[in-house]
């Protein structure tokens, strides 16, 4: 002991004796935002959809190869927008729903 403070403790994994350290002061809780990331999606679709011509949307088919920025027409998710080519075979396609992970050519 020191000034009321211990200088060693014995530790109660191993038995053997080691610094003290005091423990440490608890940090404040930040605030960080949580995002949806559903909702991201969507008003990512709000702001693309007017510049979008859903008349120029192509039948989706798994046939096809795709180039991104390409309209889509899915006959169970609707009109979307391919924004990457997910590796061989695969486009990644933001619909109104959300983002689709979708095989192609």
């Amino acid at each position: 002991m020191a000034d009321e403070k211990p200088l060693k403790v014995q530790c109660n994994t191993c038995s053997r004796e080691h610094k003290y350290r005091p423990p440490s002061q608890a940090k404040p809780a930040t605030t960080r935002r949580v995002t949806d990331p559903k909702a991201a999606e969507r008003k990512e679709w709000e702001e693309l959809q007017p510049e979008m011509d859903t008349a120029k949307a192509v039948e989706y088919s798994m046939d096809e190869s795709y180039k991104v920025g390409a309209l889509i027409k899915h006959p169970v998710f609707g009109v979307g927008l391919v924004q990457r080519q997910g590796g061989s075979r695969k486009i990644e396609v933001l619909f109104e729903d959300g983002r689709k992970t979708m095989r192609c050519k």
